[in-house]
């Protein structure tokens, strides 16, 4: 009998553990970091049915500022990099391996697919996993409320 994504939650296949101590990890050691896609979605909304896979990949994202230390700080952690790739497209894009094997993804600077994100106007508003309030709690800004990093535009 399959295991229903229920029983992956909070066990060593659920794939949110390891990208959540991760980012935890590089907070604390001032690396910025943060975590993108559908399981920066589990953190945000946790009441919402996850759509887990065993095999999900881990997406966090960047600033090319301190790309070097997100680098320093992966392969310290046991994460394997992907060294021609980096050396190819690290300016925009880097992989990794995760200690558990996860294929990791850090976007650098922006998220590029059929739209762009761009992640530097307002970086710290993305989500470090243990901190889910400093994205919802925030303070308005004397120009009105925070705007969401992904309704942010470059400059």
């Amino acid at each position: 009998m399959a295991e229903s994504e229920s029983d992956i939650v909070g066990t060593v296949d659920d794939p949110l553990i390891e990208p959540q101590q991760l980012a935890e990890g590089a907070s604390k050691k001032g690396v910025h970091l943060r975590l993108l896609g559908g399981l920066a979605m589990r953190v945000l909304c946790p009441d919402f049915p996850p759509r887990l896979r065993r095999d999900q990949d881990i997406d966090f994202g960047c600033l090319s500022k301190g790309r070097k230390d997100v680098v320093a700080y992966l392969e310290g952690a046991g994460c394997q990099p992907d060294r021609r790739f980096n050396s190819l497209n690290g300016d925009r894009q880097m992989y990794f391996n995760a200690p558990s094997a996860r294929p990791i993804d850090v976007m650098v600077d922006q998220l590029t697919m059929c739209h762009v994100l761009y992640f530097r106007p307002r970086f710290s508003a993305l989500l470090v996993p243990r901190c889910r309030s400093e994205v919802f709690d925030r303070p308005a800004t004397a120009k009105g409320a925070a705007r969401p990093a992904w309704r942010s535009s470059p400059g």
